[in-house]
């Protein structure tokens, strides 16, 4: 559903608290896929700066603005995430990129708090240490089976976005405070 947000109670016992923890659904945004034409991320790069004022990630990096994010996921992938209203990519991009709109595929959950990061790390097979996934980073993982996109914000506390399967918003949300609740009951954290 669009907007839900997840947060539960304070944890009883010791380890994650999900109440440490919110994870949220971010309405108001468009997703596209950037696919850099052949031979040409070097002129698509130049584009991007110039339309955008953002460096045209090299590997699985997030730049962002207030305008704009572009997230690297493949070699000459990005994910465009602007907010909705804005002008769309292929008026700005020209011909330098194949262009899809993946609004309608994509939702886009937002996990923050003091406890993120451990919430978080119940259900990826990605180490969130600061040093192993700093802000900036991106990776192409799984939470149980679902593919997602994940990102760690720019943000002085632990902060992620994922890219999710619409479909798969809700239960990837209750995914994530159900095994926060796990590793709180087994006294871990």
């Amino acid at each position: 559903m669009a907007g839900e947000t997840w947060t539960a109670e304070p944890a009883l016992t010791s380890g994650v608290s999900r109440s440490a923890f919110t994870v949220r659904e971010l309405d108001g945004v468009r997703i596209w896929t950037v696919m850099a034409r052949a031979g040409g991320v070097a002129a698509l790069a130049e584009r991007v700066e110039a339309e955008y004022g953002l460096g045209l990630p090299d590997g699985p990096r997030r730049t962002a603005n207030e305008g704009a994010a572009l997230l690297g996921i493949g070699p000459g992938k990005w994910l465009l995430v602007q907010p909705d209203g804005s002008p769309p990519p292929a008026g700005r991009l020209g011909g330098l990129a194949a262009l899809v709109d993946q609004t309608g595929g994509f939702g886009l959950l937002e996990l923050r708090g003091e406890a993120a990061r451990e919430a978080l790390g119940r259900t990826v097979a990605v180490d969130l240490a600061p040093g192993a996934f700093p802000p900036g980073s991106v990776a192409s993982t799984l939470i149980e089976d679902v593919g997602i996109v994940l990102a760690a914000l720019d943000d002085a506390a632990p902060a992620y976005q994922l890219f999710v399967p619409r479909s798969f918003i809700g239960s990837v949300g209750e995914m994530i405070a159900r095994w926060a609740d796990a590793g709180r009951s087994a006294g871990s954290g």
